[in-house]
């Protein structure tokens, strides 16, 4: 299985499509109550912050995020144009590009 990573384009375990945004602590354990998906109650991690294409966040454990492929301009675009405002949509952005700038290089360190 590959490991997800920021800025891949993946599917999280209720069909949605988003774009990884950074790596975040597990969940408390009242969050994790009110989840449905007994999965994500049970998850060890690690854990995500996805962005879906839909607008608004997410957190996801890895293993129940599905890697398609490494997000696109097209994706990017789309989740901008999701957001609330043109505001909220620049900040993502923006913050998105600065997770992205502090990865290695394509290939180095990553699973194929």
């Amino acid at each position: 299985m590959k490991s997800l990573s920021i800025g891949d384009l993946i599917v999280d375990n209720f069909g949605r499509e988003g774009i990884v945004y950074s790596k975040e602590r597990r969940p408390g354990a009242k969050w994790l109550a009110e989840q449905e998906d007994s999965r994500v109650k049970q998850s060890p991690g690690p854990w995500w912050r996805v962005l879906p294409l839909d607008g608004g966040a997410a957190i996801v454990p890895a293993e129940l995020g599905t890697f398609v492929r490494r997000a696109s301009i097209d994706d990017l675009r789309k989740l901008v144009l999701a957001q609330q405002s043109e505001h909220a949509g620049t900040v993502t952005l923006l913050e998105l590009f600065k997770a992205l700038s502090k990865q290695p290089a394509p290939g180095v360190g990553r699973d194929a």
